[in-house]
């Protein structure tokens, strides 16, 4: 685990799993300072790697029998673009956007904001990640607990 790492090196890393939600883990999005203890954990697990590192994500994941959406985790996305290279030589693989409506206007979503999602219903954004058109958002539903969603993929609208 990530916290027995501590101390230890090792030739090659995989640290796997890179996905909001996983690292970091659900419960520590709603607290800043088990957020910034989840980041140095990810720190710890890329600093114990001697010669090479490899991290993932996945696109999606089967959870609870279905399949869902997976976002980048926001730790990934904060480290430069110019370290980091994709298994086909390329710098950085990044998502494919769908084309934003007018009403899911990035850069306007806001902690608080009640929204309308087409299979999990209406929730609320507990927090929103990254910038520009790079961002994703944890959305709270009432019956599904927490999710990170891409609001350039799900067609989101606002309900006021």
């Amino acid at each position: 685990t990530l916290h027995s790492s501590k101390g230890l090196e090792f030739p090659v890393v995989f640290l796997v799993g890179l996905e909001q939600g996983l690292l970091p883990g659900y419960r520590s999005l709603d607290d800043p300072a088990a957020l910034e203890e989840e980041r140095r954990l990810c720190y710890v697990g890329i600093t114990r790697a001697q010669e090479r590192l490899y991290v993932s994500h996945a696109r999606e994941r089967r959870l609870y029998g279905s399949r869902e959406s997976a976002m980048i985790s926001q730790f990934l996305a904060e480290i430069p673009a110019e370290l980091l290279t994709s298994p086909s030589g390329k710098r950085r693989v990044t998502a494919t956007a769908t084309k934003s409506s007018p009403q899911n206007n990035l850069a306007s979503w806001q902690v608080g904001d009640r929204v309308l999602h087409k299979s999990f219903g209406i929730g609320e954004v507990t927090h929103v990640f990254g910038s520009g058109q790079k961002i994703s958002l944890a959305i709270r539903f009432s019956s599904l607990g927490q999710k990170i969603i891409d609001p350039r993929i799900a067609h989101l609208q606002r309900v006021e």
